[in-house]
C-alpha cells in the first residue's frame, strides 16, 4: 500500500546521499541563476533576508546571496548540507545552513521571503500542509513572500504514461541501472515514487521506500495560500521566468503576506 504521505528525510529516501549530490551538482549553476530568478522578483523586499526549507546543496541559496540576499538554507540531511557550505566559501560568499526537519519545528526569525521548492512543499496531507504554509506565515510579515515550486499536476494527469497509470524510466549512472517508478492518484493527488538499482558488477538490487508528494491545482493552493493569509502575485512554469500552462512540468507560485 502507498503512504499517506513521504515519512523517509528528505534526501534520504528516493536517492542515496551520494547519488543526490552527484545529480545536484550537475545542475547547480542553473540552480544558482533560479536563485538569480528569485531575487529578481522579490528585489523590493526591505531586509533582503530568504530562508529555503529544504535547500539541498543550495543553488538557490548561492543565486540569492550573489544578489545581495542574507539567507539561510535548512534542509534534513547534514552530509548534503555539508556540500552547501562549501560551495558557497567556494564562491566567498556568505549564508547560513542548519540541519533541521521543518516540518516538525517552525524556523526561528523573520524573513522577507520563504521558498519551498523542488517537491519539498507537499509531503504531509492536507492538514499538515496547510499548517505548514500557517506557521511559515508567522516569520513571513505583510509585503513579504512565499516561492512554492512543484510538479505541475496538470501537466502529469494530461500525460500519456498517467493515463495508463503509472510510469518507468531507466537510466544509467556509472556502475548501475536505476529504475525510476511513478504513479499519481487521481483520489488522492498524490505523487507516488519509488527507485530501484541494479548494481551492474554483481546484479545486486536495492529498492527505495515509495515517496509521495500531495501535488495541489493551482486552484487549490490559491485557497490554502489565502486562508494562511497569502494572496498569489506570479505563477510561472520555471524558476527561469518561463510562461506557466497546463504543458509546463512545474508550477512555481510567487505569493505576497497579505495579513
Amino acid at each position: 500500500m502507498l503512504p499517506s504521505r513521504d515519512n523517509t528525510g528528505w534526501g534520504k529516501g528516493t536517492y542515496s546521499e551520494k547519488s543526490y549530490i552527484r545529480q545536484r551538482a550537475s545542475e547547480y549553476e542553473r540552480l544558482v541563476k533560479e536563485g538569480s530568478f528569485i531575487a529578481s522578483m522579490i528585489s523590493d523586499s526591505y531586509e533582503k533576508t530568504a530562508i529555503d526549507l529544504g535547500c539541498g546543496i543550495g543553488g538557490h541559496i548561492c543565486g540569492l546571496a550573489e544578489n545581495g540576499f542574507r539567507a539561510i538554507g535548512i534542509d534534513i540531511n547534514e552530509q548534503i548540507l555539508k556540500e552547501a557550505r562549501e560551495r558557497i566559501v567556494l564562491r566567498n560568499l556568505s549564508a547560513g545552513f542548519i540541519c533541521s526537519d521543518f516540518y516538525s519545528s517552525s524556523p526561528e526569525g523573520q524573513f522577507d521571503c520563504a521558498m519551498m521548492l523542488g517537491g519539498t512543499f507537499g509531503l504531509g496531507d492536507d492538514r499538515e500542509n496547510f499548517n505548514l504554509i500557517s506557521s511559515i506565515s508567522e516569520i513571513i510579515p505583510a509585503g513579504g513572500r512565499i516561492v512554492i515550486g512543484s510538479d505541475n499536476r496538470e501537466y502529469i494527469v494530461a500525460s500519456a504514461e498517467y493515463s495508463r497509470g503509472g510510469q518507468k524510466k531507466w537510466i544509467k549512472e556509472d556502475r548501475y541501472y536505476i529504475c525510476e517508478e511513478s504513479m499519481f492518484d487521481l483520489l488522492s493527488g498524490r505523487y507516488n515514487r519509488r527507485t530501484e538499482r541494479m548494481d551492474l558488477s554483481d546484479g545486486s538490487k536495492t529498492v527505495s521506500d515509495w515517496t509521495s508528494v500531495r501535488l495541489y491545482a493551482l486552484s487549490e493552493f490559491r485557497q490554502i495560500a489565502a486562508a494562511a493569509g497569502f494572496e498569489i502575485e506570479h505563477v510561472f512554469g520555471s524558476l527561469l521566468g518561463h510562461e506557466y500552462s497546463a504543458s509546463s512540468k512545474e508550477m512555481i507560485v510567487f505569493a505576497k503576506r497579505i495579513i
